[in-house]
């Protein structure tokens, strides 16, 4: 029951959102009267932003989570 709600949750939180922004992608190009390249790099900065949030922000986390982990000299020269 766990692994189904994380997979559901994972659905919501990065499946849908992006190919919502893929079925809105003609009204914005419409509606704003752009071209598809500047309509386009909302999908992208959305895409980066989602997936490349987590690598970025898992060094920080990790020092937050674990700081006596960062004071070890030993452990610190492998950072």
């Amino acid at each position: 029951m766990v692994f189904v709600g994380c997979v559901l949750i994972q659905f919501i939180g990065i499946a849908l959102p992006s190919t919502m922004l893929g079925i809105v992608y003609v009204d914005i190009t419409r509606e704003f009267r752009t071209d598809a390249s500047q309509a386009a790099l909302m999908l992208s900065l959305f895409r980066g932003i989602a997936f490349g949030g987590g690598t970025i922000n898992s060094k920080s986390l990790r020092i937050a989570a674990e700081p006596s982990l960062y004071k070890s000299p030993f452990l610190l020269k492998f950072l």
